[in-house]
C-alpha cells in the first residue's frame, strides 16, 4: 500500500505544483483527515466482529474473517472513490482557475505588444521632422525594427 501511496503523492504534486503550493497542501491535510477516519471504522468493525463472535461462540471463523475482509474491501473501493472524485473536482477547480490566470497574462503580454509597436510607429512619424540623412536613418531603423517584431510575434490583431 506504501507504494500506491507515494505514487499517489507523486502524481498529486505534479499536478498542483504549477497551481500553487497552499492547495496541494490542504489536499494533503484532507488526505490525512480521511486516513485517520478510515482506521477509525476499520477498528470499529474490528472490535465489533469479535464481539459477535465472542456473543455467538464461534469457533469456525473463517466465515467471519471473510465477511471482514469484503468489508474491508468493499471500504476501501469506496473511499477510494469518494477520494478520487473529491481529487477531481480538486484538481477541476486548480485547472480552471490556472486557465484563468493564463488568459490574464496573455491579455496583458498582448497589451504590451501592442504598446511596443505603437512605439515604434510613433518614432516612424517623428522622424519625419528630422533631417534628411537622419530621418531616413531613422525611418529605416524604426521600420526594420517594426517589421522584425511583427515577424516574431505575428499579427496581434489575428490572435485574437
Amino acid at each position: 500500500m506504501l507504494d500506491n501511496e507515494e505514487l499517489l503523492f507523486d502524481e498529486l504534486y505534479e499536478k498542483t505544483k504549477d497551481c500553487g503550493r497552499t492547495q496541494f497542501i490542504k489536499l494533503l491535510m484532507e488526505k490525512a483527515r480521511e486516513n485517520q477516519e478510515l482506521k477509525e471504522i476499520n477498528n470499529r468493525l474490528y472490535n465489533e466482529n469479535c464481539k459477535l463472535r465472542e456473543e455467538h461462540n464461534i469457533t469456525d471463523i473463517s466465515l467471519l474473517d471473510e465477511n471482514y475482509g469484503l468489508q474491508q474491501k468493499y471500504l476501501n473501493a469506496v473511499v477510494g472513490y469518494k477520494t478520487t472524485m473529491a481529487e477531481k473536482e480538486q484538481l477541476n477547480s486548480l485547472v480552471n482557475s490556472c486557465q484563468e490566470e493564463i488568459r490574464q497574462l496573455k491579455k496583458q503580454l498582448e497589451e504590451k505588444e501592442r504598446e511596443f509597436i505603437s512605439y515604434l510607429e510613433d518614432g516612424i512619424k517623428s522622424s519625419s521632422t528630422l533631417d534628411t540623412t537622419n530621418k531616413q536613418t531613422a525611418m529605416y531603423i524604426y521600420s526594420t525594427a517594426l517589421k522584425r517584431y511583427k515577424e516574431i510575434i505575428g499579427d496581434i490583431d489575428d490572435k485574437k
